[in-house]
């Protein structure tokens, strides 16, 4: 499986086709591709014995100098400001993995119903088929099926003792034409001359501007020039061992209409579904049914229930089953309520509520107590279970918890925790140094451009011969690269300095760029995303920002030095870091030493936030040796340098 999009876009659904495939198959190991996922994101699941793992990729190393897909995976870098970059990086990369290793590839919205894998499965090399449409000029006729190996659901073991009927891939009276479709490729030897074909096939054609030219549209064109071809003229069928599988196995439903099943149904017609339809999956399409709520008593919440290892579970059966922690990333549906169920009088004896640890991470964005009800929702619900007690709130921004605290609902802030110790590497600007300018002007996705991105790059821009580096930011909801369009076609195309695009930045390189600056511009709010401020600062790299709240609080000297409070004045933050380079490059002694200062009163701050985080965590205060009196024991000062 892969991933290729941000941490956040990860949601209950994807985990449900990990689910869904372990129900099937519990001894599978699965590996999930990511770069942005965190390496522990499947702990619940790896508790329960799931061999599930997160794996890093680089092209480099999967794919060698003269190996199919060689061509495109060097070229891979030009690609990555193009819209459909993440939806090729991933059809390229489940390519490159199945011909180097083999096994099997399913997509992150497909619940599989079936056995799928291995001699359970439908068979070797397999390509899930779905109805072609009018617009795909690349559909497989009757003709090309002919001398394909279609492997119906009669001929599958598993459907003749489910007691299910057999399934119609047409409408009655239509001519079959199907398009194989690599959502699911299931059971491939490695080193198939198919994969081969289709990797030397984008080496030679890529087109980065064609949606399902990496995938439906490329296996169709490769399957039906080989077997257009005379058998005479044919030297080999490559296809002769792999076999397709019609559109009701792995694909019952058509994208047309796959919004249908999510909405409530009358139960006759649940059961009849589930009766009447034999697959071995469901798509759901994720790109066209993300923003549509699977709703209670529907067809999909059924499949969900049956499906998936944990589903749509109660979270009190979580518990019964002999889960003691969870981490959960984002507030799903009924969490609140669980807590309440641990927390009540008439369940204070009940073994669950002290067994359980439940971790909800939740990023509340701009609009928390604002403009988005549903955000809006979600954090007052969890509020007034803080005030009941039931849970403990925590947040990296200090107003946050402030104001959380203010309104009687216990919170602490965290976000000093999440620091480097400051280490000064260098080498750094010199007075008087003739070498151009290194501004860093990076970002975070869309949020940065609420945050006067435009005004910087402004400033930016009127530093003579400067190299200006800066990450791709899209438009919200869009896939629409607002740098790119900034920089040739807007004021900034009269820029005195240059633009350096570095494209999406993984956590790690996005702080390894920051360090390498000779000034950082985030004029921003320093609570916002702290960490453009700490991991300059901790890297001895100075940065603007607009305010001198939390972090620079204790340092009326770095206050006074680095803050510009005209967010909107492009001039007045040319000025001030004209200022600033020029001043720090002159005392650069005096300015690190006002630094490691400020760390150390942020290093006391992360020891308050662990006690408070220690109170909130564990019911019956840590012991220590304190004349036999149990009092919190404080992390020491010397190890919360994080």
């Amino acid at each position: 499986m892969i991933w290729t999009t941000a941490q956040e876009t990860f949601t209950s659904r994807n985990q449900w086709t990990i689910e869904s495939v372990l129900k099937q198959h519990p001894c599978a190991a699965i590996s999930v591709y990511s770069n942005t996922l965190p390496l522990n994101v499947f702990k619940t699941l790896m508790d329960f014995g799931f061999n599930v793992k997160v794996v890093r990729y680089d092209f480099s190393k999967i794919v060698k100098v003269d190996e199919p897909g060689y061509k495109w995976a060097l070229e891979t870098p030009r690609y990555v400001d193009f819209p459909h970059y993440h939806i090729h990086t991933s059809d390229m990369l489940r390519l490159l993995l199945l011909f180097k290793h083999g096994g099997s590839y399913v997509d992150m919205d497909h619940v599989t119903t079936g056995p799928i894998l291995g001699v359970r499965g439908p068979g070797r090399n397999i390509f899930g088929g779905e109805r072609c449409r009018s617009d795909n000029p690349d559909c497989l006729g009757a003709k090309e099926l002919l001398q394909l190996n279609v492997i119906r659901a009669e001929h599958i073991d598993s459907a003749n003792h489910m007691n299910r009927a057999g399934f119609h891939t047409v409408k009655s009276g239509d001519t079959p034409r199907y398009t194989p479709c690599n959502g699911l490729l299931l059971n491939w030897d490695a080193n198939h001359p198919v994969i081969a074909a289709a990797l030397r096939e984008i080496d030679s054609n890529y087109d980065p501007h064609c949606w399902g030219c990496l995938g439906p549209r490329l296996f169709g064109k490769l399957m039906y020039d080989t077997l257009a071809l005379p058998t005479t003229v044919r030297r080999k069928n490559i296809f002769e061992d792999v076999s397709l599988l019609p559109p009701g196995v792995l694909y019952p439903i058509d994208y047309s209409e796959i919004a249908s099943i999510l909405g409530p149904t009358r139960r006759y017609e649940v059961e009849h579904f589930m009766a009447n339809t034999y697959s071995l999956g469901v798509h759901f399409y994720g790109k066209m049914t993300n923003g549509l709520k699977i709703q209670s008593g529907s067809t999909m919440e059924k499949i969900i229930h049956e499906a998936t290892v944990f589903g749509k579970l109660p979270f009190v059966f979580l518990a019964r089953l002999g889960v003691t922690a969870m981490h959960i990333q984002g507030i799903p549906p009924g969490i609140l309520s669980f807590a309440t169920y641990l927390t009540t009088k008439q369940n204070s004896n009940n073994p669950i509520s002290s067994s359980m640890f439940i971790s909800v991470t939740y990023h509340s964005g701009i609009a928390t107590h604002n403009s988005d009800p549903l955000e809006a929702s979600l954090v007052g619900r969890a509020m007034q279970s803080s005030q009941r007690g039931e849970v403990f709130l925590m947040f990296i921004e200090p107003d946050q918890a402030e104001y959380a605290t203010r309104l009687g609902s216990p919170s602490c802030a965290v976000w000093p925790t999440f620091m480097e110790n400051p280490v000064f590497k260098g080498p750094f600007r010199t007075a008087n140094d003739s070498a151009p300018l290194k501004v860093g002007l990076l970002g975070i996705s869309h949020r940065i451009t609420v945050k006067n991105f435009f005004v910087q790059a402004g400033a930016a821009c009127m530093f003579d011969n400067a190299v200006i580096y800066t990450n791709t930011l899209r438009v919200r909801n869009s896939n629409q690269a607002i740098n790119e369009q900034a920089m040739k076609e807007w004021h900034l195309s009269m820029c005195r300095g240059e633009f350096v695009e570095l494209g999406w930045l993984k956590s790690d390189d996005f702080r390894e760029v920051l360090v390498k600056n000779d000034i950082n511009l985030y004029v921003s709010i320093s609570d916002a995303v702290p960490n453009v401020i700490l991991d300059s600062l901790a890297a001895g790299i100075p940065v603007i920002s607009s305010d001198t709240n939390s972090i620079f609080m204790s340092s009326p000297y770095l206050a006074g030095l680095l803050t510009e409070p005209r967010v909107d004045d492009q001039s007045a933050i040319y000025h001030r870091a004209s200022h600033v380079v020029d001043y720090v490059a002159s005392n650069r002694r005096e300015f690190e030493k006002a630094v490691r200062e400020l760390f150390e009163d942020l290093d006391e701050k992360a020891t308050r936030s662990w006690d408070c985080l220690v109170k909130s965590t564990y019911k019956t205060p840590m012991c220590v040796d304190g004349g036999g009196e149990c009092v919190i024991a404080r992390v020491p000062t010397s190890t919360t340098g994080f």
